[in-house]
């Protein structure tokens, strides 16, 4: 990926084209490019934007800085994408919700604050209805850079404001109602105050006898992270297998405080934005997201715990920072929050409860953002109005937690709502914190637990997962959506919580194959070169049940085009640039989708060489060094039945379109169709 401009193609029923640039660079113009003419200009200073497709093509952005120009990779849009039946999106803002239905009573003593929505330009009016109510109000605007957001998102039609007053808790409620009546006040919120909320933890961290040692260095406790595994786990491994630990990932959690000096945080790719504490004594007391934070972020250091999505961007935020989540977080961001509060009865249920919160997780997910948040230990079915105000689909994801050895929903874990969607370990995660598994001479910052508990343990697991999936489509070129997300989740083979109304656990490896088949569907027996182009037919064939190595050679020896590589002409099937030499993979991945004669898409998995006399490298390598013969190499594919275990046993067929490039003289790029054929 470019430092200077990547582009998505969005995973949504409507075509569009995400852009990244670099916002170190200033001020800067966007334009959207086909047939060498501009569709459409965006010019401004925030990483993210977003192009809407009208028309099936090839697309490219172009990015112009004040010191200089830089094209984006092609984005192909196929004339199936805009035959998709337009449904109703999966969530959609309900404001009659905010305003019909009440929030739940705060106790009298408790300590509140005071949160108003309102229509654009209304506040005049907003100071009228105040007036006319006794007692004394103090409005202050709430900030948002409203600059970090499409300029279609439904932010831009309201304004925000927090409201201080003296009055009692009951007697401020009497006034909210009276102001909701008005059609300009979307909703009054009177919400507990953030820093008091509840921690959604279940966890047995604090009570359990610290394991003291005096060992000089942690040793590796990887081995007691299972919920990496399969098939009780989420399938993680198998994920990390195949080069996905998150690198194309941004993944912010809410917490009540981390510990930042713990050894195996010490990962370049977190940034603690806030904390709970200012001294080191006070930050090395918090212990819940130390926890959260090591499950996703645990750095692969070989000691300790190894992080599901550790090479992912992680920031950190402590509790009362929703509001500046909300202007960070990008399109495609996974968020993740981990408190709750209680009900009329006491009993722990997500904050989405006040509309505040449920309004900010809105406006989240309209933004692109994926939000989860933990669905509470107190077993209560959400679904039931009498537990829990439901003011409609927000577009987050609530995490139910499960059991560790069956899936089946953990005893404690609220269930039952329409968004609870996933579920992870509710039990014995193994994680940064507390001492319970290890700890060196009492010194926090080398504490290890096996024994975090709680949705609070199961939500920080699947964002991290989710952070895999969402890394794993944007290496393909696209970008997963809430709505997406959602879609793609509903398909995990670990399906055992459903039943119990916390919906699926993440599996992860499956997901990505599900992913695969999803992106590379539309290019099925596609061939893109026209017979003007002169295009090489080669064929290459395979038995499924049996391992084979097949060779394709390429003569150069009498040309003097010598350094050649081999890219593909869709950057979602293997590699589409071309590189000197990776002296570190000697392997490319290779993605084919293929159709059995009654036209259903699957894809095969190929690992594919260069190869000459100086040995094998990744399929993209244009460096011919050692004993070669004038510049001859060979294309091999290798077919593994254990890589391919989802096909059916029957016949397949499928194209792999690729040119051979030459690295001195790049405007040659031969055409090479190779037909695959699986029997």
């Amino acid at each position: 990926m470019s430092n200077e401009i990547n582009v998505y193609k969005m995973m949504s029923s409507t075509p569009s084209i995400y852009t990244e640039v670099n916002e170190n660079r200033g001020k800067f113009d966007l334009s959207l490019m086909s047939n060498n003419e501009v569709i459409e200009k965006i010019s401004g200073t925030q990483c993210g934007q977003t192009f809407y497709i009208n028309a099936p093509g090839t697309y490219t952005v172009l990015v112009n800085y004040t010191d200089g120009k830089y094209t984006s990779n092609e984005v192909i849009f196929q004339p199936s994408e805009f035959m998709i039946e337009k449904v109703a999106p999966l969530f959609s803002m309900q404001e009659n919700k905010l305003s019909a239905l009440s929030e739940p009573v705060i106790n009298e003593n408790d300590k509140f604050s005071i949160q108003i929505k309102i229509n654009k330009g209304k506040k005049s009016k907003l100071d009228k209805l105040l007036k006319k109510e006794r007692g004394f109000f103090d409005l202050e605007k709430v900030v948002i850079d409203l600059s970090s957001f499409q300029k279609d998102h439904p932010i831009h039609n309201f304004e925000y404001y927090t409201l201080k007053s003296t009055l009692s808790v009951n007697n401020v409620k009497i006034v909210a109602d009276k102001l909701e009546k008005d059609s300009d006040i979307i909703y009054v919120s009177i919400t507990p105050d953030e820093i008091n909320l509840l921690e959604p933890t279940k966890s047995e961290q604090e009570i359990f006898n610290v394991n003291n040692t005096t060992t000089e260095v942690t040793p590796d406790l990887s081995s007691y992270q299972k919920y990496l595994d399969e098939p009780h786990g989420m399938n993680v491994r198998n994920a990390w297998a195949r080069g996905n630990t998150g690198q194309l990932a941004v993944i912010r959690h809410i917490d009540f405080g981390v510990n930042s000096f713990h050894e195996d945080l010490q990962n370049k790719n977190i940034t603690i934005v806030t904390n709970k504490g200012t001294t080191k004594e006070e930050i090395l007391k918090n212990s819940h997201g130390t926890g959260s934070i090591g499950v996703i972020s645990a750095e692969d250091n070989g000691f300790g715990m190894t992080g599901i999505a550790h090479s992912a961007k992680l920031y950190s935020y402590y509790i009362h920072q929703m509001s500046t989540v909300l202007s960070d977080s990008r399109p495609g961001d996974i968020v993740s929050y981990e408190y709750c509060a209680s009900n009329h009865e006491k009993k722990m249920v997500p904050a989405s409860m006040y509309k505040s919160f449920w309004d900010t997780i809105y406006n989240l997910t309209q933004k692109g953002v994926i939000v989860l948040n933990t669905a509470g230990n107190a077993n209560v079915n959400l679904s039931d109005p009498s537990q829990f105000i439901d003011y409609g689909d927000n577009g987050g994801i609530l995490v139910g937690a499960c059991m560790p050895n069956d899936g089946s929903k953990a005893g404690f874990s609220n269930y039952g709502h329409s968004t609870s969607l996933v579920n992870s370990w509710g039990y014995e995660i193994a994680t940064t914190g507390s001492g319970t598994l290890y700890i060196r001479n009492n010194d926090k910052s080398t504490a290890y637990s096996a024994k975090f508990n709680g949705t609070s343990g199961a939500a920080p697991l699947c964002a991290a997962a989710l952070g895999l999936l969402q890394s794993h489509a944007k290496s393909m070129g696209v970008m997963l959506t809430p709505e997406s997300m959602r879609t793609l989740l509903k398909k995990s083979s670990y399906t055992e919580g459903v039943k119990d109304g916390i919906g699926v656990r993440p599996n992860v490896a499956q997901l990505m194959r599900e992913l695969d088949k999803e992106i590379l569907a539309p290019l099925v027996n596609i061939n893109p070169f026209s017979y003007s182009s002169n295009y090489l037919n080669l064929n290459s064939s395979f038995k499924i049940d049996e391992y084979k190595i097949e060779n394709l050679p390429f003569y150069y020896q009498y040309t003097d085009l010598k350094h050649n590589g081999i890219i593909a002409h869709y950057p979602q099937q293997a590699p589409s640039e071309l590189e000197w030499w990776n002296q570190v993979i000697t392997v490319s991945e290779v993605k084919i989708p293929i159709s059995d004669s009654d036209g259903n898409v699957s894809v095969l998995y190929l690992a594919a060489h260069k190869w000459n006399d100086a040995g094998r490298f990744t399929l993209n390598t244009a460096t011919a060094p050692g004993n070669d013969t004038g510049g001859n190499f060979r294309i091999q594919l290798r077919y593994d039945p254990e890589k391919n275990t989802h096909l059916n046993k029957t016949k397949y067929s499928g194209i792999f379109p690729v040119y051979i490039q030459c690295w001195e003289h790049r405007e040659y790029k031969l055409p090479v169709r190779i037909n695959i054929h699986i029997e």
